[in-house]
């Protein structure tokens, strides 16, 4: 049994292909205009400042810039490689990605600026990636939301399930709009793989969501085996509910099909308890001393108006 969602489906008149070429032709540009938007800002503060030309607008002019169209370019077959312009994920998922490329990236360009001396100034270098930094997830949105008006973004799914975990998952995707998966149908999680299949070919669905609950290993490894042999894309969604997620690693058996997750403690290691205690101590004496200007005020602004002690103490 199905239950139709929602009937926003894709009214541009292209082909599955075709889009896909699109979303990946826009995503490109996008990222290239935020590159070259990051120097032009960078080179106009640093000329602003009196640390550069302003002749230097163009990156291949010199040889600073030269080497940030290079490094710029290997982050972008770094995000290629990654699969960052087909898959789809969460907006702080990407930017977690987008951001760990860009820092190394500018890692080694600092390096060579140091060792070879590829530009007089650093500003420039420094200015031009912490805007890389910026401007390439907001370029992002703004370019999916630029696709999801026209029609491209978006990829019609099926969810197979009816249980909370297929609920929540459908509420998630619901929320992360700029993922642009959209549910338009849903089945029983009893479904046979055919039944499932048939449906998504009804409703044109690009995608299929499984989303299970405990209890149905059997009927999942069935159905994801069909499905990826009728050339879906499958999203799994285990029933994790209640496991902390976030910074969760996976671990993969190559001699057995076996899956293990590690919990991550990030303050198992001295390093990082070390870190943590030096962060507090050093926050909370920064505020400390911030805020005993305005601490004082109140105490005055107490004592003058019923001339009591400031600080008092009471019984529970």
């Amino acid at each position: 049994m199905s239950a139709r969602l929602s009937g926003n489906g894709p009214r541009d008149g292209l082909g599955a292909e075709k889009r896909q070429r699109l979303r990946v032709a826009v995503l490109l540009a996008s990222d290239l205009a935020a590159c070259l938007l990051a120097w032009v800002i960078a080179v106009a503060l640093s000329a602003w400042a009196g640390r550069f030309e302003w002749s230097a607008f163009v990156p291949l002019s010199t040889l600073g810039g030269t080497v940030f169209t290079l490094m710029s370019l290997l982050v972008l077959g770094a995000l290629a490689f990654n699969g960052q312009y087909v898959k789809r994920s969460a907006f702080w998922e990407e930017t977690r990605v987008i951001w760990r490329y860009a820092l190394t990236a500018a890692l080694v360009n600092f390096a060579l600026n140091f060792l070879v001396q590829v530009s007089y100034t650093r500003t420039v270098q420094v200015l031009a990636w912490l805007f890389i930094m910026v401007n390439m997830p907001i370029g992002r949105l703004v370019a999916r939301e630029v696709m999801i008006r026209a029609g491209w973004w978006k990829r019609q799914a099926l969810m197979v399930g009816d249980g909370d975990n297929a609920r929540h998952a459908a509420r998630t995707l619901s929320a992360e709009r700029h993922m642009g998966i959209e549910l338009v149908t849903s089945i029983e999680h009893a479904a046979p793989a055919r039944a499932v299949v048939q449906a998504a070919r009804d409703h044109d669905c690009e995608i299929i969501v499984i989303a299970l609950d405990d209890g149905a290993a059997a009927q999942l490894t069935q159905l994801t085996a069909t499905l990826h042999e009728r050339a879906f894309e499958v999203l799994v969604v285990p029933a994790l509910r209640g496991l902390p997620v976030e910074g969760i690693q996976p671990v993969h058996f190559f001699s057995d099909d076996l899956l293990f997750l590690r919990v991550q403690h990030r303050l198992l290691s001295f390093s990082a308890r070390l870190l943590k205690r030096s962060f507090d101590v050093v926050a909370s004496t920064f505020l400390l001393v911030a805020l005993a200007p305005l601490m004082a005020w109140v105490a005055w602004r107490i004592w003058r108006a019923d001339g009591g002690p400031v600080i008092y103490t009471h019984a529970r």
